[in-house]
């Protein structure tokens, strides 16, 4: 029994020596005939005293060789920091190119190498004491950092390990779900006492699954999120809101991170990154929103970079629908906030605020609560002359903007019309809207009056008139539309009281006129 027993312990002890660990291996089928072939020179060369190993082995292998010989060897064979070394040695000289696509492959194999557990009857006899050793000799289930660390240092003692961590875009690099991320921040914790560099993630990757997988990672994992709130560019948040300092709002705070989720849809696909911003849609959309507005150029700056790609501009298209998204509850908040975060969209993306203006307009078929939203966004932001000239504004929503703003007294109507009108590449498309608003809100039979607009006055019906028929214009459909309305020759009557049948005028009324009650005091239509 003793005699037994001193043999298992003797078994175990060389099962820790170099030869002992490659022998093991051996016996488990875990040797490809290229770490055999590995192995063999170290030995060969390790007789040879007078041989010099760098200038023997594979002095010229690739950079990914030491990566692929160690996962085929599997966990053993970073327990013994001498076969390590050795095996780095016989791979040429140690560079941070190939010891990035040693530590990446690590990453993204933890967990998921079957163990060696019963190698031992692979090497001994199938016999009680076999099946007794199986428990005695050593079985990694894991990568050993620490003896990783130990055997870097010994055959490149030069290596930049930060230069290594910015390296890992490589092929070999992946994320387990069973602990790569962990493994790759106590690796990290072993060679340095600074954070880890979550920025090492930003930018364009290669291998962009891999990349994805590790920003997912560390914005999840509890060691690495903080470090967002403040690595990289980050988004200029207002300081008038302390709730916004919240910790998500520190995360997502960052214009890098933000970037390099909308430059991954074009390789993982849209609905893999929308799950990503869906914590930040959820939870601080107002930082997510003035995030997306200042990374929107460098994202169209990429698409244009890309124009030949099958899915070009896919990162522009989920940052603009995540953007009108985002912006559209805050065009008709009541909280105070609103003013902060709009006059900031305004600051930074005007043609996104007036893009969500229009937006609404048509989501309400032009209702004069989206009108009046309008006008009290522009009035906030001091904005509603430069609104109404705004080239993004569709011209019913101008027209309709410039008759609320009119009655309120902040607009002369028939100046701003007269140059509206006049105005190239854009005068046709506001008379259209002119006409229109004629025939459904004041020249309409009373039941056929479209319901919801905003009110017309006399004073501003008297200006369109004379506006779109004073004019001839090039665009037949345009002309036509006109020479209907002119022809009609129907005049407004006080109050928005229907036209008589033919459209003749009524006592006390004329073309473009009213009777007593004074011009612009009466409105027709709703509003």
């Amino acid at each position: 029994m003793l005699e037994r027993k001193g043999a298992m312990q003797e078994r175990q002890r060389s099962s820790h020596s170099e030869e002992g660990v490659v022998e093991l291996l051996r016996g488990a089928g875990r040797m490809t005939e290229a770490s055999d072939q590995c192995c063999n020179q170290i030995f060969c060369m390790k007789e040879d005293q007078g041989e010099d190993v760098h200038t023997q082995c594979l002095k010229n292998s690739a950079p990914d060789e030491l990566s692929e010989a160690l996962e085929d060897l599997g966990y053993d064979v970073c327990s013994n920091v001498d076969l390590l070394t050795d095996l780095m040695d016989c791979a040429g000289k140690l560079d941070e190119e190939s010891l990035s696509h040693v530590v990446g492959m690590m990453c993204r194999t933890e967990g998921l190498i079957p163990t060696m557990h019963g190698f031992t009857r692979a090497v001994t006899a199938n016999t009680e004491e076999a099946e007794a050793e199986a428990d005695v000799l050593p079985t990694a289930s894991s990568w050993n950092v620490s003896v990783l660390v130990e055997a870097v240092n010994r055959a490149a003692p030069y290596i930049s390990w930060r230069k290594t961590l910015e390296g890992l875009d490589t092929p070999a690099m992946g994320v387990s779900p069973k602990g790569g991320l962990q493994l790759l921040l106590a690796l990290h914790a072993q060679v340095s006492a600074d954070p880890f560099p979550v920025d090492v993630v930003f930018g364009t990757w290669e291998n962009s699954a891999a990349q994805l997988d590790l920003l997912k990672s560390c914005l999840a994992f509890p060691a690495t999120r903080p470090l967002f709130q403040t690595a990289g560019r980050r988004t200029q948040l207002p300081e008038e809101f302390v709730a916004w300092e919240e910790e998500a709002a520190g995360v997502w705070a960052s214009l890098d991170v933000i970037e390099t989720l909308l430059g991954l849809v074009r390789t993982e696909g849209r609905a893999a990154v929308e799950a990503v911003f869906a914590e930040a849609e959820e939870r601080c959309p107002e930082v997510l929103l003035l995030g997306l507005l200042e990374a929107q150029p460098a994202a169209e700056a990429r698409a244009e970079e890309q124009a030949a790609a099958e899915q070009e501009g896919a990162g522009c298209a989920l940052l603009r629908d995540m953007t009108a998204r985002l912006l559209r509850p805050w065009l008709s908040a009541r909280s105070p906030a609103r003013r902060v975060v709009l006059g900031r969209v305004w600051e930074v993306r005007r043609g996104e605020l007036v893009a969500g203006l229009c937006r609404l307009y048509d989501e309400e078929r032009g209702s004069a609560g989206a009108v009046r939203v309008a006008l009290a966004v522009a009035t906030e932001q001091g904005a509603l002359a430069a609104l109404l000239e705004h080239p993004a504004a569709s011209p019913a929503l101008l027209l309709d903007l410039a008759l609320l703003a009119a009655r309120a007294g902040l607009l002369p109507f028939a100046s701003w019309l007269e140059g509206a009108l006049g105005e190239a590449g854009r005068g046709e498309a506001v008379a259209e809207s002119c006409v229109r608003v004629l025939q459904r809100r004041v020249y309409a039979a009373e039941g056929e009056k479209r319901a919801g607009g905003v009110g017309v006055t006399e004073e501003s019906v008297r200006a369109m008139r004379k506006g779109v028929e004073g004019r001839a214009w090039a665009c037949p459909r345009t002309a036509s539309l006109v020479h209907l309305l002119r022809s009609a020759n129907r005049p407004l009557l006080r109050g928005g009281a229907p036209p008589p049948a033919g459209g003749a005028p009524t006592p006390g009324g004329a073309p473009g006129g009213s009777a007593a009650g004074g011009a612009g005091a009466a409105a027709v239509g709703g509003g």
